[in-house]
């Protein structure tokens, strides 16, 4: 079995503007399929020895040589590798087009694992599906607010944490202790951060809070 990239199209010598489609082809015995991918270059570029960039080629960044060369063996490889006996035109199109969009091909639980939910949204699905009265639920979601800007105040005031959001697989009792120092002081905060508190206000300035024993 065979893998092998090519081009159809050609171009006059000075046209660097017309661009190919590579295609791939893989033979096996008797079997011979084609299929195209969204990977192109300029025909007067393509080495069919090489299948990629010739040697020496001007005006194309040599970044975007190694990209389009690295695509095209990397393709070739996952055709060889997911290979099987019944393979015809209609699978090969389809592991190009799983190479060049895998998350169309992904499960729910693969999606979700990567995006897992945000530590707001969980908190206003814990709303949504606990039977609470609304007071309770105006009562929750000011302590919502209040560890949005909790989140901020860690980005706006710790250094290399620009990106920190909680993240309840990852709260320690030092995270909680540090959530609770935020609170107990965000009177203070509130004067000395106020676009924190622009981006997520409450009705009235937040207030000095009771210690808890």
């Amino acid at each position: 079995m065979k893998v092998t990239a090519f081009i159809r199209k050609t171009a006059k010598k000075n046209d660097l503007e017309t661009k190919a489609t590579i295609y791939f082809r893989l033979r096996d015995g008797k079997k011979d399929i084609k299929a195209a991918s969204e990977l192109s270059i300029s025909p007067n570029h393509w080495s069919p020895e090489k299948q990629g960039y010739k040697d020496r080629v001007a005006l194309v960044p040599e970044d975007e040589k190694i990209d389009l060369n690295h695509k095209v063996q990397a393709l070739t490889r996952m055709i060889e590798k997911e290979y099987r006996d019944d393979a015809n035109s209609e699978w090969l199109g389809e592991v190009i087009d799983r190479f060049h969009h895998p998350d169309k091909y992904k499960t729910e639980e693969e999606l979700a694992a990567e995006n897992p939910p945000t530590f707001a949204e969980l908190f206003d699905e814990f709303l949504e599906k606990h039977s609470l009265s609304e007071v309770r639920k105006k009562n929750f979601r000011v302590v919502k607010r209040a560890l949005m800007r909790y989140e901020l105040f860690i980005r706006e005031t710790r250094r290399g944490m620009k990106d920190f959001s909680l993240d309840i697989n990852t709260v320690t009792k030092d995270t909680l202790a540090d959530i609770w120092d935020f609170m107990e002081n965000e009177h203070a905060y509130a004067e000395e951060y106020p676009e924190i508190y622009a981006t997520i206000p409450e009705k009235r300035t937040p207030q000095p809070r009771g210690i808890i024993i």
